[in-house]
């Protein structure tokens, strides 16, 4: 029932397919360039932006639940099938994987070139 749109000035906009309506969710101070929902029931999603952060969002309250702060561009972000994990593409051309646990506390686990 809803969908994400990134933009260029820092925001994500929250669409409502049911009512039209559209939210803006702020956090970033740079162009969001990506952004998923949780594949299992679409209650949280990740914005990834060249202001070197990521952001987990809990998509029903509008609220940041945690930032990630890279060391680089983000140029990606993603959620596995099974909701454990997510990924961070950055412009260092590194990939990171983060577990995420049930109360969505967020653990690196590793890295790839």
């Amino acid at each position: 029932e809803h969908f994400l749109a990134t933009s260029g000035h820092g925001v994500s906009y929250l669409w409502n397919i049911n009512t039209e309506k559209c939210i803006s969710l702020e956090g970033h101070t740079g162009p969001v360039i990506s952004c998923c929902f949780s594949p299992i029931n679409g209650s949280y999603a990740l914005t990834g932006s060249i202001d070197k952060t990521v952001i987990l969002w809990n998509i029903s309250t509008k609220s940041i639940i945690r930032r990630i702060v890279c060391s680089e561009i983000v140029n990606c972000v993603s959620w596995s099938s099974n909701n454990k994990y997510i990924s961070i593409a950055m412009d260092n051309k590194r990939c990171y994987v983060w577990e995420v646990d049930e109360d969505l506390t967020l653990k690196k686990i590793r890295s790839e070139e």
